[in-house]
């Protein structure tokens, strides 16, 4: 009896070592084992060609990617054989400018419910006149509305006076008239200008008053939001994160660079400035890549082909230093506390709207 249960146990530690054996082998084929890349680009008389390929473990996994000027194809392959094919959508293409004739007239219309379109200033279906750049003319408050009132008292009393005196007398009554009738105007006129005058210092004032209190207060909520990641030690994180970063970098660089490349921004200066930075960031192993300068017209002209590997060790090595960085966990606990607090936010205002509307 005892015997077999010590067999039925030798059988199950052999199944489990043979399970981990084949766990730690998938392991270290997926960090140490390199993930392939080949890359082709063509840019010159004909339209833009962009090809990539990259497989992993003698191609057991790969991925081919094609693009033609607009739209491309992105094919999962496993053991050779099409899993799944994915589109890339066509990019959007530019809008046509507004006709030469509308630019210079500057005509803005409109279009009423039926879709008839309607000039600004013009009236519409309804016969209600439509409101100029799109906002209201204000009905008057304050001064304005007191110097319009006094205005149409003045017109109606010179108006009232201008009646009985061309009942009383003739021609020089009407012209007597006439004359109170424009020096009433004049009047109204200075007096509604002296009351929106009084006014606007108190206008002005209110207008700087809540001009700084909002920049205040704006400037001190940006503050409060960018002091995790302007202080000393968020700078000294920027630091080491930018030298794992570089070791990265230098495991992930081109094995292969063959071909040209020839740009022209059309601004001799700038083209030259261009052509050093792309100098300093080609990699060792760019010798046979050749970099040509057009200092005459914007152009954009080549044929490149690269191939590299990739392995996830380099790629997790770089994620453990991130992670065990102190300071990068804690800014990383802020990003999430306040992605939290915002979704939270726009939970609420989401239904407080939908009470609004029940």
């Amino acid at each position: 009896m005892v015997q077999i249960i010590l067999a039925i146990l030798r059988i199950i530690g052999i199944i489990l070592l043979i399970v981990l054996g084949i766990a730690a082998v998938l392991i270290l084929l997926v960090l140490f084992w390199p993930v392939e890349y080949q890359i082709s680009l063509r840019k010159e008389d004909q339209a833009f060609e962009a090809e990539g390929r990259a497989g992993w473990l003698f191609h057991l996994l790969s991925a081919d990617v094609q693009i033609r000027e607009r739209t491309g194809t992105i094919t999962l392959k496993i053991f050779g054989r099409r899993l799944k094919t994915f589109r890339i959508p066509e990019g959007r293409r530019a809008e046509a400018p507004h006709s030469q004739a509308a630019l210079e007239t500057g005509t803005q219309t409109r279009e009423d419910q039926t879709g008839r379109q309607i000039p600004r200033g013009e009236t519409d279906t309804a016969g209600q006149k439509t409101k100029t750049g799109g906002q209201a003319a204000s009905d008057g408050i304050g001064p304005r509305k007191r110097a319009s009132r006094i205005r149409s008292a003045a017109i109606s009393a010179v108006s009232a006076v201008r009646n009985i005196l061309s009942r009383i007398s003739g021609a020089a009554a009407g012209i007597a008239a006439r004359a109170i009738q424009k020096a009433a105007k004049g009047l109204v006129t200075a007096m509604a200008f002296v009351f929106r005058m009084q006014e606007l210092p108190s206008d002005l004032g209110d207008f700087s008053d809540t001009f700084h209190e909002n920049a205040d207060t704006k400037i001190e909520s940006f503050r409060r939001k960018a002091e995790p990641f302007v202080s000393p030690d968020a700078f000294s994180l920027y630091g080491r994160i930018m030298r794992h970063l570089g070791r990265l970098l230098r495991s992930l660089r081109f094995r292969r660079l063959e071909g040209y490349l020839l740009v022209g921004t059309g601004k001799p200066d700038l083209t030259g400035e261009l052509i050093g930075l792309l100098y300093m960031i080609l990699p060792d192993t760019a010798r046979a890549y050749e970099l040509r300068a057009d200092f005459y017209q914007a152009t954009l002209k080549t044929r490149t082909n690269a191939a590299g590997h990739i392995r996830m060790n380099h790629v997790l090595m770089f994620l453990i230093r991130l992670l065990r960085d102190k300071e990068f966990r804690k800014l990383l606990a802020h990003v999430r506390r306040k992605g939290k607090e915002g979704s939270k936010g726009r939970s609420k205002g989401r239904s407080v709207k939908k009470k609004k509307r029940k």
